[in-house]
Order: C-alpha cells, then sequence, then structure tokens
C-alpha cells in the first residue's frame, strides 16, 4: 500500500484503569452483541469468566473474605479481555433508548485505543513466545480494531502475521490437541477441568472459528486491496459447521459460570448459523477472484458467470429465515446485525460475480471483443449487466436504511467499502448503458451512494479516499455521456 498512517498517541500509563466487574461484563456484552456479527471466534461465558478474573484481580487489595481465592488472571487472558473492551468502545449499545453525546462517544474511543495500546506493549514483550491460539485471537482482534478506526494499512501488516500463525498452528486441519500442553489451546480457564473430552471439543471449536474467521476476512481484505489469497482449498480439511456457545456449554457446564445476559435460548436461532453463512459466501467469493479476476488469462466468460451465480442461488436457499428477511426490525439486535452484514455480503458477492460484464481498468474484455459473438452472448451480457447494477442499488437500499436508523457510522468499513463499489457499478453501468430508461435513477443513487460516504468521512479515513475517487468518476461519466 502507497500511503502511510499517523502514529497513534502516546500512551499515558498513569491513566489506565480497569473497569469494575459489572462495567467490565458490560462492556463484553457490547463485543458479543453488537461488535461481532460474524466473526465470533471467541466463547463468551470463557471471557466473562476472563474479564471476572482480571477485574477483580484489580479490586483485590491484598485481602479476601474467608475461604475466597484470591483472583488470578494470565497475561494472555489480559490481552484477549483488552481487546475484547476495544472493539466494544467502537460499538456501544445503548439501553431504553438514550444514546451517547458526542462527548461520552470520544471518551469511548480514547479508551479503546488505550485498551489497544496496552494490549500492544503486552505482546512486544513475548515476541519470541510460542504461537498460541490466545495469542491468535488476540491479534486477530486487533486487526478488526485497527479496520474500524481506518488504519487498513497497520490492519493488513499485522493480518500477515495472524495468517502465518494460523498455518504454523496448523488450523486447517483437524487439532492434534493432547493434554501434555494444555496451555497452547487458548483457553485457560479450562487448566483446572478434568474432564479431557470437553477441553478437547472446546478446543478444537475454537480452532475452527478462528480458521473461518481468519479465512473470512482474507477474502474480504484481499478484494479489497487486489492481493492475493493465502488459502488453498484443497489444503483445506474442516467443515464449515460451527456450534454455538450453549452446544459447547452443555458439554461443560460444570466449569463454566452463569452468562452475564443468560436467556431463554432454546428457541433461539444458533448464533453461528451466521458466521457460517459468512464463510460459505466468502468461499464464493473466493472462486470468483481466482476464476474471473485474478488469472492471468482472466476474461469475462458466461458460463463461468452463471455457474456462480447459481452457486449463490444454492447459498441463498440454505439460509435461516433471519438472514433472508428483508426487514430486519422485528429481529433482536444481535440478529438484525447478522442478518444486514449477509445481506450486504449476499450483493457484494453477486457485484464481484457479474462486474467483469462491466469492464474497469482493462479488469477484463467487453464481449464485442471477443471472437464471434452472438446474439444469445450478448444477451447474456446485457443480462449480468443488470443483475450487477440490481445488486449495487440494493446495497443502496440496505446502507440508506440502516444509515436514516443510525445503524451505521464511520466504524463500519465493511459497509464504507460496499457503497464505493456499488456506486462505481453504477457509473459504469451508464456508461455501457447511456440510453438505458433507468440511466436517470441509477445517476441519482450513485450520488447518495457518495453523500453517505461522506457522512461516514469524520471517523472513517478510507471513506475520504472513496470520495476522492468517486468525485473524479463523477465528472468524468458527466462529461462523457
Amino acid at each position: 500500500m502507497y500511503f502511510s498512517e499517523p502514529p497513534l498517541p502516546a500512551l499515558n500509563l498513569a491513566r489506565y484503569s480497569l473497569p469494575n466487574t459489572e462495567r467490565g461484563l458490560e462492556l463484553c456484552s457490547w463485543y458479543f452483541e453488537n461488535a461481532s456479527p460474524t466473526y465470533r471466534f471467541l466463547h463468551r461465558k470463557a471471557v466473562e469468566k476472563m474479564v471476572c478474573g482480571l477485574c477483580k484481580a484489580g479490586e483485590w487489595l491484598g485481602h479476601a473474605p474467608a475461604g475466597d481465592e484470591v483472583p488470578t488472571s494470565t497475561e494472555s487472558e489480559e490481552c484477549v479481555v483488552l481487546m475484547v473492551w476495544a472493539l466494544a468502545c467502537q460499538y456501544p449499545m445503548t439501553h431504553n433508548g438514550k444514546s451517547f453525546d458526542p462527548q461520552e462517544k470520544e471518551w469511548l474511543r480514547q479508551k479503546g485505543i488505550e485498551y489497544y495500546q496496552v494490549t500492544e506493549s503486552i505482546l512486544e514483550r513475548d515476541k519470541s513466545a510460542a504461537d498460541r491460539l490466545t495469542t491468535l485471537q488476540t491479534k486477530l482482534l486487533m486487526c478488526l480494531y485497527l479496520l474500524t478506526s481506518s488504519r487498513l494499512k497497520a490492519a493488513w501488516d499485522l493480518f500477515a502475521i495472524v495468517k502465518n500463525m494460523a498455518n504454523n498452528l496448523d488450523l486447517s486441519r483437524p487439532s492434534n490437541f493432547t493434554l501434555s500442553h494444555p496451555t497452547h489451546f487458548g483457553t485457560h480457564h479450562m487448566r483446572e477441568a478434568d474432564n479431557a473430552t470437553s477441553q478437547k471439543d472446546l478446543h478444537a471449536e475454537l480452532r475452527r472459528r478462528a480458521f473461518w474467521a481468519i479465512y473470512t476476512l482474507d477474502t474480504y481484505l484481499s478484494s479489497m486491496l487486489g492481493k492475493a489469497l493465502t488459502f488453498d482449498e484443497k489444503h483445506i480439511h474442516i467443515s464449515f459447521e460451527l456450534q454455538d456457545d450453549p452446544v459447547v456449554d452443555g458439554r461443560n457446564a460444570s466449569n463454566l459460570p452463569a452468562s452475564f445476559h443468560d436467556g431463554p435460548e432454546d428457541d433461539r436461532p444458533s448464533l453461528m448459523l451466521a458466521s457460517m453463512a459468512h464463510a460459505k459466501v466468502s468461499r464464493i467469493v473466493r472462486l470468483t477472484l481466482k476464476s474471473l479476476y485474478l488469472e492471468p488469462s482472466a476474461q469475462y466468460s458466461v458460463e463461468v458467470v452463471d455457474s456462480l451465480v447459481n452457486e449463490m442461488d444454492a447459498w441463498e436457499r440454505e439460509l435461516p429465515e433471519f438472514l433472508k428477511t428483508k426487514n430486519s426490525g422485528g429481529l433482536q439486535p444481535i440478529y438484525a446485525r447478522q442478518s444486514q452484514v449477509i445481506r450486504l455480503a449476499q450483493q457484494h458477492a453477486l457485484i464481484m460475480i457479474c462486474r467483469p460484464s462491466l469492464p474497469l481498468s482493462g479488469l477484463a474484455p467487453t464481449l464485442s471483443e471477443t471472437s464471434h459473438p452472438d446474439v444469445s452472448s450478448h444477451g447474456h451480457l446485457q443480462h449480468h449487466q443488470d443483475r450487477c447494477v440490481d445488486a449495487a442499488l440494493a446495497i443502496h437500499d440496505i446502507s440508506s436504511s440502516l444509515l436514516k436508523r443510525g445503524s451505521i457510522d464511520g466504524r463500519f468499513w465493511y459497509t464504507a467499502y460496499i457503497l464505493f463499489c456499488a456506486a462505481t457499478v453504477m457509473l459504469v453501468y451508464i456508461g455501457h448503458n447511456p440510453t438505458s430508461l433507468r440511466r436517470q435513477q441509477i445517476w441519482d443513487v450513485a450520488q447518495r451512494c457518495c453523500e453517505m460516504e461522506r457522512r461516514l468521512m469524520a471517523a472513517n479515513k478510507l471513506a475520504q479516499r472513496y470520495v476522492a475517487a468517486l468525485e473524479v468518476s463523477f465528472y468524468d461519466c458527466f462529461y462523457i455521456h
């Protein structure tokens, strides 16, 4: 990447303090219920126990009531908790209709930076330590935090380390965990458990979650930056199936505390369904990148595009109903967040599949440049162009609805990127179809996408770059057509 990012402000440890247990658990709930709709690679009750250990260790003043154990917390647990809090500060949740004022939001932002910097300083001291799952989890959280802070270059550089750690830990293969090294698997809260089977089950589940989260994030960052994909499908030997926390907890109930926000869960869909759907659609995006973009001989192919569209249709048919709904207003907040992310991911995938029918910067030749085009092929080309712009219009509708409700802002890096993709597609579609009856409608929607990007600019420096690029594109499109 050919741009730099300003350094974070200097860390003032004199101001660093841990929240009390109640506040620490509230921050934890913000993370699990708002900050991680699909990148759900942590185990909630395990993290809550880490929070209790860390906060109580900070509250303990050298004495404890008779019979109470002295609270303890390891550095690896502290790093996981701090990064959970850092991301929670980026996605605060309000109750009873109350919203945070700008001063409160700025205070939370500063606390998030502080938690990130403390984590960074702890890891800096432990550079030569063996790779562990907790360390990988922490660094993956750091990548996600940097993305919400518009630090794309820093996130990409750190993510390269995360992917290398994933390879070192062999996350793409089934776990060979043994109890001879109980602290190497990132669930230190289980170190006193006497049930070897439950430890192996939880360990294997956390490995799968971590791998598919990394796989999904690798797909979207590679797509954004035009970088090579890291994982080869033929070397992946684990399933997409991910178990929800209540299923895991059923085997480990004796070792874990009650959740901070327990409730009736029997009739709730699994929170891991969205993570699985996101990983599966990212696999289609990866196949699209390999088939239509990254190979030197890649070009627009009716057969390839139709095949990929069919895969998307099959993927959609498998979705649970709450991820298909176009009106997520009646869903609980976390399920609404998941539905919104999956719907945006779906439309983005369709854009990526059909976009070669709208050549950008010589990315693929137009059909007229191929040998012996026929009427049938031209019909396919127009159909794919229409499908591409329809996906772009859908992205506008979803994002506009979220922005009006105040559900997104500049911290939503993924939405800002997809809005840019959508606006670009609309302008190129106009260039290819200057006599289309929808030309004015599409032009107006593209302008509204750019306006939404402007509203994200205050907290998203990448949105500033998107707006600058779109303004040039609007100028070119206006004067050429």
